[in-house]
């Protein structure tokens, strides 16, 4: 399948290089845990390594992604596999989280079947999520209403 679009978004160098130092602080502080209650060096390196390569894998590599939307299509590709949405049949909504200066961005499909896909969007930042989601009209001018049922509860009287 081709993937040509007229909007992409991409894992930003800055949001990996961030979190490749993440990585290597939280190796660094795990050493030296593990020296108080571990004798042996190579055990603690061996840990120490195996805590690197789980959270390349599990924090970059397994959420590294490119976004493509057209006029009515969502795809996305993650590692070998790719997904296309019908944005016009589908429910989006998000989830953003600051902490310290970081950001933790989720998107969240709801597709045609009622079956729900979330998508880490982290590493693309926060500021293309942003305009992934205003591309997707959940914010902006452009966004749909949201539509509210409330339940009036009498006071027992």
């Amino acid at each position: 399948m081709e993937l040509k679009s007229k909007k992409t978004y991409k894992p930003q160098i800055y949001r990996i290089i961030l979190n490749i130092i993440y990585s290597i602080l939280g190796t660094i502080l795990l050493f030296y845990i593990l020296t108080y209650f571990i004798d042996n060096i190579y055990i603690i390196s061996l840990i120490s390594f195996l805590f690197l390569v789980f959270y390349f894998k599990l924090v970059i590599y397994n959420n590294f992604i490119t976004i493509y939307i057209d006029d009515n299509m969502f795809k996305y590709k993650k590692g070998n596999k790719i997904k296309c949405y019908d944005i016009n049949k589908c429910q989006f909504g998000a989830r953003i989280v600051n902490s310290t200066g970081d950001s933790e961005c989720e998107l969240n499909i709801v597709d045609e079947d009622n079956k729900t896909d979330y998508i880490d969007c982290e590493l693309i930042g926060y500021r293309q999520f942003n305009n992934l989601l205003n591309d997707l009209k959940v914010i902006g001018k452009e966004s749909k209403p949201i539509k509210i049922k409330t339940i009036e509860k009498g006071d027992g009287n």
